[in-house]
């Protein structure tokens, strides 16, 4: 009918108004769907991220640590001993500290090597790096295996009085082991043990600490072994 004719066309309008307003709900739900697995999955990748990173950072400490150990000792390496000493130079100096250093060298270990195998002065050497390592402070003190049979110990805010205590403390340990040496001082492994002490007020460096340490080493050698010289 011809009163009928003008209604088809906004019947017309409704039914494409309501189809266009279901896709736009499909089409919204759909991105939002899709929003929510992107975000899903960006927080996923996210979290794999932080767990790689943290694994990386577990194997650099973890690398970093076996380079600063001696492999045989298990105690510090000369790297590590280098670094500490540096930063024991630099609080030391910034708190007005006195600092303590100590090499000590064992006494004739080539004959241990020659006459007992180096199987036996290896296991000489891990008994002796472990009783430095229990004989230092835990935390305070720096033990370290210079390299062959020479150790060092840094002991901070130590003077002389202390320094030569803590050393007669180790050579009476490591006299205590009884370790074997046909060719040492008494027939078992002893220590030589330099010590120094740098004052706050003196202007040396790391360097200048180490070979005056040495020149008293050398001449606890010169004077029979077996003993400690400070210097």
């Amino acid at each position: 009918p011809l009163w009928a004719l003008g209604w088809s066309d906004a019947l017309a309008a409704v039914a494409l108004g309501f189809d266009r307003l279901v896709r736009k709900r499909v089409n919204d739900r759909e991105l939002l769907e899709r929003k929510r697995a992107l975000e899903a999955a960006v927080a996923e990748r996210t979290q794999s991220l932080l767990a790689a990173n943290e694994e990386l950072a577990a194997v650099r400490d973890a690398y970093i640590k076996l380079a600063e150990v001696d492999a045989l000792t298990q105690i510090g390496n000369r790297r590590y001993f280098e670094k500490e000493l540096n930063r024991a130079m630099a609080l030391t100096s910034r708190l007005a500290m006195p600092l303590c250093l100590m090499i000590a060298d064992i006494d004739y270990f080539k004959a241990v090597n020659d006459r007992l195998g180096h199987p036996v002065g290896d296991e000489y050497l891990r008994k002796i790096g472990r009783v430095l390592a229990d004989t230092a402070r835990l935390g305070e003190d720096i033990v370290a295996r210079l390299g062959g049979e020479e150790f060092a110990i840094l002991l901070i805010n130590t003077r002389q009085e202390g320094g030569q205590v803590f050393a007669e403390r180790v050579r009476g340990a490591v006299a205590a082991l009884e370790l074997a040496n046909s060719g040492g001082v008494n027939g078992r492994v002893s220590l030589s043990i330099g010590v120094t002490v740098r004052d706050p007020s003196e202007q040396i460096d790391a360097a200048q600490l180490i070979e005056r340490a040495d020149i008293a080493l050398y001449q606890a050698k010169r004077e029979g072994r077996d003993r400690i010289v400070v210097l």
